[in-house]
């Protein structure tokens, strides 16, 4: 049997990859699709980290630079049950919207969607047959915007604030957030 410690190790390295400060001790795990981009630039804001992260472009990027910080490796020895957990999910349904969009923009689930549907984008592909593409295949091991919202690090951890971006304000739930934790 896994001892915690293994299992916590293990979910922390699933991706997406949640971040995690070790001063402020906060995990947060969020899904793409899910305003990830704009969580992500509150976070090296909330960290002190806003301007290493603009000067490297865009803050979604800046997040594999911060996985090799000191700071981030620390955390990653550090006992984790005791940082608080943030966890940002969105609407299934508009999840999927926004992937599709996104899917039509960059064209970046044509092969997916060939195999699968025997159809790409360019084809004309509708909400509804990205839908029955969605349904068809595996949502555990498909491309990360895809996949299910739950994140392994919920199996070990309790998380303390969800935020639905659907039904609530991401960046006054944030603000409630950094004054309740200090």
């Amino acid at each position: 049997m896994r001892s915690q410690f293994d299992q916590i190790g293990s979910a922390v390295r699933s991706p997406p990859r949640p971040l995690i400060d070790s001063v402020s001790k906060l995990i947060v795990v969020y899904s793409p699709k899910s305003a990830c981009t704009n969580l992500m630039a509150w976070f090296w804001q909330h960290i002190g980290e806003q301007e290493a992260a603009t000067a490297y472009g865009n803050p979604r990027h800046y997040r594999s630079i911060y996985c090799m910080s000191e700071r981030y490796r620390t955390a990653l020895t550090d006992d984790l049950t005791k940082y608080i957990v943030v966890r940002v999910v969105r609407d299934p349904i508009e999840r999927a919207a926004s992937s599709f969009r996104h899917a039509i923009k960059t064209k970046y689930a044509d092969e997916d969607l060939r195999h699968v549907l025997g159809r790409t984008t360019a084809d004309g592909l509708s909400f509804s047959e990205f839908i029955d593409y969605l349904e068809r295949i595996d949502l555990t091991t498909t491309n990360i915007h895809h996949r299910y919202q739950r994140h392994p690090i919920e199996e070990v951890l309790p998380v303390r604030h969800l935020i639905n971006i659907t039904d609530e304000n991401l960046y006054a739930r944030l603000n409630e957030i950094e004054a309740l934790e200090g």
